[in-house]
């Protein structure tokens, strides 16, 4: 829910006001009374504003979500969500102004959701699988969250179940490869974005679409097998691993095929069933951020990647 005491206000001017005018006998040929002022709804009533805090309940804890509904949106049109999941001790204010979501939902008419993790609020988490902090600690249940918004959103807009997707940062990337594990028959495709899988066991029951996209000087997620450090946990897949298990789950054909094109290498794996595709970029001498736009454009690739694949 959010914030509704303004509203409320204006709410009870509004029904007074109409009251009143109610009382009113109409305007005869050659009155001289001046029109009545008219009230326009700057959203529906029903509608929050273009950029809100929302808590949904879940397991007993209170759970927060910033919400971006792009202007000029149509009332009643099927739109697509995209679901953006903040790093480790971050929040999702911070994935506001690294991302640049909200401007690509606003050109593209999609609405934009910004989950907040649990625990202290300087160490925010998501129960990924293996990582992270108090998420994993208290086995949170990230699963059940995405549901509690997705049914949040379904009270005043008509999200297309066609296309709900799923991206995130560092702990959020592999919480978006644990989603698409768990929630395959709802989410059509995910982009982490520096962070490898680290759940199992992993048995969607449908196929997902996947955009990996990854620095080569990122410490903190080992690209290929030989790059593991002694001290990461073994169930946790390298980059190449992660998306090469995914390509088996989608039913993918053959090794993936290789394009470079500036500090960008781009593989893609050939034939996948069901529409699916399955995509690793992987970016040369960037490290463990979300890449600026003026070095990369990751978020506008990402779109691009989930406005083409719908679920089919």
């Amino acid at each position: 829910m959010i914030r509704t005491g303004a509203r409320a206000c204006r709410l009870f001017l509004l029904t007074v006001f109409l009251a009143g005018c109610a009382s009113v006998a109409p305007r005869t040929s050659g009155s001289t009374l001046p029109d009545p002022p008219t009230f326009t709804w700057p959203n529906p009533p029903t509608q929050p504003p273009a950029d809100s805090e929302r808590s949904v309940a879940v397991d007993g804890l209170a759970r927060h979500y910033l919400l971006h509904i792009p202007p000029g949106l149509s009332a009643g049109s099927p739109v697509p969500l995209a679901l953006v999941f903040h790093g480790h001790r971050m929040n999702g204010d911070a994935m506001v102004a690294m991302t640049g979501f909200n401007t690509l939902s606003d050109t593209n008419q999609f609405i934009v959701a910004y989950p907040n993790g649990t625990g202290p609020a300087e160490a925010l988490s998501f129960n990924a699988g293996l990582c992270c902090g108090f998420a994993v600690t208290n086995a949170i249940d990230e699963a059940a969250f995405v549901r509690a918004i997705l049914s949040d959103l379904e009270g005043f807009l008509a999200i297309d179940p066609a296309r709900v997707y799923v991206s995130g940062f560092s702990n959020g990337a592999m919480l978006a490869y644990r989603l698409a594990c768990e929630l395959s028959d709802t989410i059509a495709a995910i982009a982490p974005v520096a962070g490898n899988l680290g759940y199992e066991p992993c048995r969607p029951r449908g196929k997902v679409s996947v955009l990996h996209i990854q620095g080569l000087s990122d410490d903190s997620s080992p690209f290929a097998d030989d790059d593991r450090s002694s001290d990461l946990h073994p169930d946790i897949r390298s980059v190449q691993g992660s998306v090469a298990l995914w390509a088996s789950f989608d039913g993918c054909a053959g090794l993936p095929e290789e394009t470079r094109n500036g500090i960008a290498t781009h593989w893609v794996y050939p034939e996948c069933a069901a529409g699916t595709v399955v995509e690793l970029y992987s970016l040369y001498g960037v490290g463990h951020i979300w890449p600026p736009e003026s070095t990369w454009p990751v978020s506008r690739t990402i779109w691009e990647f989930f406005a083409a694949h719908p679920k089919t």
